[in-house]
């Protein structure tokens, strides 16, 4: 038998993690907790509501592995390269006369273009239709 935390009832269970008796009790329990987080952490608060609240100060900066360039997370899905680094250098490749590979393949794909609207987009720039070389396994 366990005592509520907020009422004082007694109750069972088989989950020693429990500390109230009802989901009443609990939400009662979640509250008085936040209450009491917001105020031993009041300044952290103070920065999340102005926006000035860096989560890790120590976190080292995330460069694009085709320009260099520094990459902000919030800035895209896909935080080892900008997406217009990715799209420029399949362009360079189709326009060089290759066929693009499954990684950028995949790499498009992963940014919601199928080959028809790639190619559709970056008409003006591209001089050949964009196609895939598909790496098949040969058997022996």
């Amino acid at each position: 038998m366990i005592e509520c935390k907020i009422c004082g009832n007694m109750f069972e269970t088989d989950d020693r993690r429990y500390k109230c008796c009802s989901a009443k009790c609990s939400k009662i329990n979640q509250q008085q907790h936040i209450r009491r987080w917001r105020k031993e952490h009041r300044e952290e608060v103070r920065e999340r509501q102005r926006g000035t609240y860096v989560r890790n100060p120590n976190q080292t900066e995330h460069f694009c592995k085709i320009c260099g360039e520094p990459i902000r997370w919030s800035e895209t899905k896909h935080p080892v390269q900008h997406d217009e680094c990715v799209l420029n250098e399949i362009v360079k490749r189709i326009n060089s006369g290759k066929k693009m590979t499954d990684a950028q393949y995949q790499q498009l794909v992963a940014r919601g273009y199928d080959l028809g609207m790639f190619a559709e987009e970056y008409r003006k720039v591209l001089k050949h239709y964009p196609t895939v070389a598909y790496n098949k396994k040969r058997k022996k």
